[in-house]
């Protein structure tokens, strides 16, 4: 017998809500046994799932059917993210697709129920076949497009550790499948053909790709192309890497920022190792484009126009022929869009053979000024409804943060040495309690420097300096496994090692940008702390 129960939810939650059985300034959102004998519906997003599960059980919920708040299906982890999370998820929990949780929502009032068998049911995956959304995008700090590939990774049946789950085998998402698989076709590809070169054997993979349609709505769309920016030349295909006589060189076109530069000339060479003569018709594909560098959701806006030999290849074809034993070049000339502002465009230059073999070149480029961008960034602890003014001094004793220009009407008192404070969660920890910065790396820096100011704003010297930072993974803080931030902070030594005596002092942050000219001011980005004050005991 399966489980039977009507469907309630949070009152005033739509399938917008962004912060659905989140707890509000630490506090259940639902009210005591409002939930009881019902399923719970709960929209995914701003809060950890195990955060949403943990409230609807409380208030009574025989079981949550939790649904995702973007294209696909949800891999949910509900696991605690502390050793001191001990709370028990004792309720059946069920993801459904987006399209569904906004179909069950629309018919809670009519009674709508959920009944749960615990059959296993096969079912189609909707999104296979596309770029998982969890995927991370390119391109490099230095514009270089990234990724190179894609490789079946979400949803993928494998085996498991027996600690794990003792049948041995377990359905799982992430880099740790896609990239072991892309290993194994290396190898296979080697073992075909032992002469090939590192460079040749990423050039066949690269160039015989599949590139992969966008999710839309829970769907493929056929006509839509997943952004170069988060698939590189598509997903790999080794049939067809092997059997390719044909490679192209480079294997990808990068083409740096718009601003600085208008349309963009680029040579590809066709080498052919074959024994026969192969001709192809080349044309634009051009892909989605993406709304800021490494992150938004694709905005399919302009895309970029292209010429092939002098000929258009924009809904075209521009026939070439590689002769046997012999190389061809495409004379490839791109004009850039002007939109999305401040955004990633790509496509492929993609060539179809006479015998069915495909080839294809992936581009990416972004469009206006790059050096714009801005590295320090805001927080948002609210699910992104409003942000605080980072950087922001902090305070690892009172756990208090200072945010970027807020007037103090006394300064945050440091006595340099360590101190024993409680956490969150009640445990006992040793800190030192000495002046941190809170960092939001909004993007990649070139280069980091900190520095401590005496009472007169007169550097003192450079506490360290840090090359090639990477940007944080989110703007938004749910919890303490959030990559909102980073501590950056002074122990208090002077040049030399000495001990700053007990005075006034400010720290004084300043990021060089990526690709940024340390001789040009606006490249370099520079925050100041507020005043704090030392004590020697």
């Amino acid at each position: 017998m399966g489980l039977s129960l009507p469907i309630g939810k949070l009152p005033g939650s739509t399938p917008d809500t962004d912060n659905d059985g989140c707890a509000i300034d630490g506090l259940n959102p639902y009210a005591a046994g409002s939930l009881s004998g019902q399923a719970a519906l709960i929209r995914l997003g701003n809060c950890p799932a195990r955060e949403k599960i943990l409230n609807a059980q409380n208030a009574g919920a025989q079981a949550v059917v939790l649904y995702d708040n973007q294209p696909g299906l949800a891999s949910v982890n509900a696991r605690p993210v502390s050793p001191f999370d001990t709370a028990a998820i004792e309720i059946p929990v069920i993801s459904v697709r987006a399209e569904d949780g906004v179909r069950i929502d629309a018919r809670i009032a009519a009674g709508v129920r959920l009944t749960v068998n615990a059959q296993p049911q096969p079912f189609d995956n909707p999104s296979g076949n596309t770029v998982s959304p969890f995927s991370a995008s390119g391109a490099s700090p230095d514009l270089a497009l990234k990724p190179d590939l894609a490789a079946p990774g979400g949803w993928v049946s494998t085996t498991t550790p027996l600690k794990s789950n003792p049948g041995g085998y377990a359905v799982l998402s992430g880099t740790g499948l896609a990239a072991p698989q892309v290993a194994g076709i290396a190898a296979l590809l080697l073992q075909a053909r032992p002469g090939l070169t590192a460079g040749q054997l990423s050039a066949l993979l690269m160039n015989t790709a599949a590139p992969l349609a966008a999710l839309d709505g829970g769907l493929p769309a056929p006509v839509q192309i997943a952004p170069v920016q988060r698939q590189g030349a598509g997903l790999v295909n080794v049939l067809a890497a092997y059997s390719s006589p044909v490679a192209a060189t480079p294997t990808r076109l990068d083409l740096s920022a718009s601003l600085t530069f208008g349309p963009r000339s680029k040579v590809i060479v066709l080498r052919n190792g074959g024994a026969q003569a192969e001709t192809f018709r080349a044309t634009h594909v051009p892909a989605q484009s993406v709304g800021t560098t490494g992150a938004g959701r694709p905005a399919s806006e302009q895309t970029a126009r292209m010429t092939i030999n002098g000929q258009n290849a924009d809904g075209a074809e521009v026939t070439v022929t590689v002769p046997a034993a012999g190389e061809t070049e495409l004379n490839v000339l791109l004009t850039p869009p002007s939109r999305p502002a401040q955004g990633q465009y790509g496509g492929y230059v993609s060539l179809t053979g006479a015998s069915g073999r495909r080839l294809v070149v992936p581009y990416g480029g972004f469009v206006g000024n790059y050096q714009a961008l801005t590295v320090l960034g805001d927080v948002s602890f609210d699910g992104g409804r409003t942000f605080k003014n980072f950087p922001a001094l902090y305070n690892p004793r009172t756990f208090e943060y200072y945010p970027e220009g807020l007037n103090l009407a006394e300064p945050p008192v440091y006595t340099l040495k360590k101190v024993q404070v409680f956490d969150d969660s009640g445990q006992e920890i040793t800190v030192l309690d000495a002046p941190q910065l809170l960092v939001h790396f909004g993007h990649q820096a070139r280069r980091l420097t900190l520095e401590v100011l005496d009472a007169s704003g007169v550097s003192l010297g450079t506490v360290f300096t840090q090359q090639y930072v990477g940007r944080s993974a989110t703007a938004l803080y749910t919890d303490a496994s959030s990559d909102a931030f980073s501590f950056v902070g002074w122990d208090g030594t002077l040049a030399g090692g000495q001990p700053a005596p007990a005075g006034t002092y400010q720290l004084r942050l300043k990021v060089l940008k990526a690709l940024g000219n340390p001789a040009v001011a606006a490249d370099t980005e520079t925050y100041l702390s507020q005043n704090f004050t030392v004590v020697r005991e």
